[in-house]
């Protein structure tokens, strides 16, 4: 690498480096490992959040003793996990996903006839029932309007893509098992819901995935979407996913360099794959996972772009108009992970280092239904203990103390902050080094008070505007709110 190719490679990890506004939030959730020596580690490997965006769903072994991992819900701003899925149900694999109507959460599950099958429960409360006794892989979508899953099942050798009522009854087959093997994630259903797009192998490339597929919602043959050309290398679809607002499909391979995974865009109807994130100056970087903000403005990734061998949280406009930006917590040094030469890998090491962000699967990046906040699991505290973090968007511009997103602090924030007092509730501009992140309470009203009159460069000023102070009434509901608000601090 000569100095100029250096210089550059240089520049690249600099704009690669650059840290978010905000920083992460660790989602307090009570039962996550606090000691190295725990055996097994309490950890958490996935989560997802309900459609108002005030509950997450973790899948977790935080009460088992074991391995075996449970559904739980926590509220957004943390806490204890109400457990709703018990050993009867046997081990839950990877996520569990809301139904739109965020009454009832669906998961996959293995209860001792040897093979993993659908299951959903009441997020209030009740018991699990079986939705399908057919053989199903552990992926799987809900359509918008929570009647019908999307899932891939592998009845023999091959997967296969089906879709199931979620009342139960008969699959529709929407692959053939001479189509391919798809990938555990590869496929989804476009915002229409008349289309899936899936990933598969291609027979005289190897097991790789090498061709991507349409076949309409209804059942069909596939159509041919995009072909790999003829190796030099082969290339392999990691995982798939369409834009909200219909218009891409995206997905990760190593199309354009062998052995570097990376996320490509192509039109919803076919054509040559784009890089949304330019790594041709990165050496030996990959991107694991990704999702799109229901805007369809940002994308969050992980990626092994900063630390080697660590995977960190990015997020990007879609549209590539501005370098990504590293919102995910500074990895933690421990004694056993020493790097005595300073090239970034630990030269004695316990095989883990803190703050890498999870390569288990689905629901290790969230995004909040506004798409101003972004969830992720990483290990944490503990090595090998996974926890849930949660950061704000650093391409949406969220004013300090707006609480209701209009781009000016008002008074009118201060009816948000008065009617959701003692509540889990997303503020939209609340204090990022908030002591109780998602809990309004009276440090938000502090915060907000010391915010009042100052609005975004151009806008104009509030000065000499009354500001309103807390009502009796709505002390009295903080103080009754009490018991859910142990931890407030209030700053002088």
């Amino acid at each position: 690498m000569n100095l100029r190719h250096l210089c550059c490679f240089s520049a690249v990890l600099a704009l690669f480096s650059l840290t978010s506004p905000v920083l992460a939030a660790k989602v307090p959730i009570a039962g996550v490992s606090t000691n190295e020596t725990d055996n097994p580690k309490r950890s958490i490997s996935s989560v997802s959040v309900s459609p108002d965006g005030q509950t997450l769903a973790i899948v977790s072994n935080l009460t088992s003793g074991s391995l075996d991992e449970f559904v739980f819900t926590v509220p957004i701003a943390g806490g204890t996990p109400t457990p709703l899925t018990s050993a009867l149900q046997g081990d839950v694999d990877h996520v569990a996903r809301f139904t739109p109507d965020g009454s009832n959460l669906i998961f996959v599950a293995n209860s001792g006839v040897g093979f993993n099958q659908f299951y959903k429960v009441p997020v209030a409360s009740g018991s699990p029932s079986l939705i399908s006794s057919d053989r199903v892989s552990t992926s799987f979508r809900l359509t918008s309007d929570g009647q019908n899953i999307l899932y891939i099942s592998r009845p023999v050798a091959n997967d296969i893509l089906k879709r199931v009522p979620l009342t139960g009854g008969a699959f529709t087959q929407l692959s053939a098992e001479n189509d391919g093997d798809l990938d555990r994630v590869g496929f989804a259903l476009n915002p229409n819901e008349d289309t899936v797009f899936f990933a598969t192998d291609a027979p005289t490339f190897g097991a790789n995935e090498t061709s991507l597929f349409s076949v309409p919602f209804a059942g069909g043959s596939p159509a041919t979407l995009i072909t790999f050309p003829v190796p030099p290398h082969i290339y392999d679809i990691d995982m798939v996913e369409v834009s909200p607002d219909g218009n891409s499909v995206l997905f990760i391979a190593d199309y354009t360099v062998n052995n570097q995974d990376n996320i490509h865009s192509i039109p919803i109807g076919g054509g040559t794959p784009t890089e949304v994130v330019d790594l041709s100056l990165l050496l030996d970087r990959d991107i694991r996972h990704f999702a799109i903000s229901p805007d369809s403005q940002s994308i969050a990734f992980s990626a092994d772009l900063d630390t080697v061998g660590i995977f960190e949280l990015y997020i990007a406009p879609l549209d590539g108009s501005a370098a990504p930006i590293k919102v995910s917590d500074p990895i933690t040094a421990e004694a056993i992970d020493l790097d005595i030469t300073g090239d970034g890998i630990p030269d004695v090491s316990d095989g883990f280092v803190d703050g890498s962000v999870s390569s288990t699967g689905e629901g290790v990046i969230a995004w909040m239904p506004d798409s101003r906040k972004v969830l992720y699991v990483a290990d944490g505290d503990i090595t090998g203990a996974f926890e849930v973090y949660l950061v704000a968007n650093p391409f949406i511009l969220t004013v300090p103390g707006d609480y209701n997103g209009n781009g000016i602090v008002d008074a009118a924030d201060y009816s948000v902050w008065r009617d959701h007092l003692g509540q889990t509730f997303d503020l939209l501009g609340e204090n990022p080094a908030a002591a109780t992140p998602g809990m309004v309470d009276l440090e938000d009203f502090n915060f907000w008070k010391q915010q009042f009159g100052q609005p975004p460069a151009g806008s104009a000023s509030l000065a000499g505007v009354a500001v309103p102070e807390p009502t009796t009434s709505a002390l009295l509901l903080l103080a009754a709110a009490g018991g859910a608000c142990t931890s407030i601090r209030i700053r002088p």
